[in-house]
Order: structure tokens, then sequence, then C-alpha cells
């Protein structure tokens, strides 16, 4: 069962696939973790892990869903810094 878990995601007979989807399901994890350890070192409250996930998530899209039809390049920098700070300033 470790072997599954740590060593055919690195370097089984999938691994080439493997690999590109680890890194795909640890970034969310490790934004969170760093979320958490921020609030845990200011000893603050927070809504939990899955719930600043979710509310930088819903903000960042709708941030680019509100200027839709627009092409700029200054909208995917907005939604990356509304996402965590609504997921910050959540409930």
């Amino acid at each position: 069962m470790i072997k599954t878990i740590f060593w055919d995601p690195l370097f089984g007979e999938f691994a080439f696939y493997l690999r590109g989807q680890l890194l795909v399901k640890a970034g969310p994890l490790i934004l969170i973790a760093i979320g958490l350890s921020l609030g845990f070192r200011a000893k603050i409250w927070n809504i939990g892990a899955e719930g600043q996930y979710i509310m930088g998530a819903i903000f960042g899209a709708a941030v680019g869903l509100a200027v839709f039809p627009t092409e700029n390049r200054l909208i995917y920098p907005v939604m990356v810094v509304v996402a965590p700070l609504a997921a910050g300033f959540g409930p």
C-alpha cells in the first residue's frame, strides 16, 4: 500500500502521466496549506480550508465572468489577486 501511494506516482509504470496529475492535484492543496499556516501563525479564526478554497474560486471566477467579452491582459492578474483576498475575508 505504501508503494502505491508514494512510489508509483513518481516512479511507477504510468509515472509520465501521473506526475502531471500529481502537480495538478497538489497545487490547490499547497495553496490551502499556505493559507492555513498564515492563519495559524497569526492566531486568528478562519472558515476552514475548504471554505477558503471555495470562496476564492467563486470570487476569482466571478471577476473573470464579470468582464467576459473583454480581452485584456490584466484580467487574469486581477483574478489572481481577488481570489486570495476573497478567501481571506470570507465568512
